[in-house]
């Protein structure tokens, strides 16, 4: 059973090598590991160039023009020959003998996913687990539902897809959408309404870099932090018939309180009226979705505020 991994960069010099050597030295055989350059300007390209002879049965060095995240996923999506993938950012890395655990719980491949979790290094030098599950939900190790799975955080690199899951859900059509953020928000839950079989282990499989250089985590406003608002129309039309309580709380989570507070920490009172009246338009009666009751009392009330207007209120919470 193949499994490919796909790890996109856009100039990464002081990290590709530590993330691709993570993964050519597992301990397992059958992979492929597949590198998509998104016209990086740094070193980034000879640093990847330099492992391609030692590993050219096994390493795919795709390198385009630069088109954004999303873009990249999808190209090594298109390009990946394995019956399983995996993504892996660039300033991040996998543990040793990840993919040896994650074939062993495939079993003789009945599940269309897993998920699993990560590892965290904090400032402090302390290493935590980064559990796939948002605030609330917490679930045994195992078998999962396809409901259980819209719970996990949509990170293409805390899971293992079947590879055909892509095709039967998008058909043709790029799972990422280009030029936008959240495109893992926009895809991953997708996912869902053609998994037959998903589980859960509890063990890291990788290390997620929280640097504070991610894109999704500007102190000032970006135009791009509207995009929330097509990707929730997105799951919302294509989810809520088969998972009416997960899709709301995801449009909750996602939309409301992560939303909510990004325009408050930019002081966009327009932009959290908008997020309040969406939820008003189509979820009317959030506070009742026994997902969101299991959420903590502080991001609860925080979500009543933002539907609210009390900004003042939302500042004496702080963020």
């Amino acid at each position: 059973m193949k499994i490919s991994v796909i790890i996109t960069v856009y100039n990464r010099e002081k990290t590709i090598a530590r993330c691709m050597e993570s993964v050519l030295n597992q301990d397992f055989g059958d992979y492929e590991l597949i590198v998509v350059d998104d016209g990086s300007t740094d070193g980034t390209p000879h640093i990847v160039r330099g492992y391609e002879g030692a590993f050219l049965s096994r390493l795919h060095i795709i390198r385009q023009a630069n088109g954004g995240v999303a873009a990249a996923r999808n190209t090594g999506l298109g390009a990946a020959q394995g019956d399983y993938v995996t993504y892996l950012d660039s300033d991040d890395y996998m543990l040793d003998g990840a993919l040896s655990r994650m074939a062993a719980a495939l079993g003789d491949g009945e599940y269309d996913q897993i998920v699993y979790d990560a590892e965290t290094v904090g400032a402090d030098g302390e290493r935590r687990t980064f559990a796939p599950f948002h605030d609330g939900v917490r679930l045994e190790e195992g078998d999962i539902t396809p409901g259980e799975l819209l719970l996990t955080n949509p990170c293409p690199w805390n899971r293992l897809i079947r590879r055909g899951l892509f095709r039967a859900v998008f058909g043709a059509k790029d799972p990422f959408p280009r030029g936008m953020w959240y495109e893992d928000l926009a895809a991953i839950p997708m996912l869902a309404v053609a998994t037959e079989r998903a589980g859960y282990i509890a063990q890291a499989m990788v290390c997620y870099d929280q640097s504070g250089d991610s894109i999704m985590r500007h102190r000032g406003y970006d135009p791009h932090f509207d995009d929330i608002f097509p990707v929730c129309d997105r799951l919302r039309k294509a989810l809520s018939f088969r998972f009416p309580v997960e899709t709301e709380y995801l449009v909750w989570e996602h939309l409301l309180v992560t939303g909510g507070k990004r325009y408050l920490a930019c002081r966009k009172r327009a932009l959290m009226k908008r997020c309040a009246a969406y939820m008003a338009e189509y979820y009317p009666a959030w506070r009742d979705n026994p997902l969101v009751k299991r959420e903590p009392e502080k991001k609860r009330y925080l979500a009543s505020m933002i539907c609210s207007g009390r900004y003042l209120a939302l500042k004496l919470l702080g963020k």
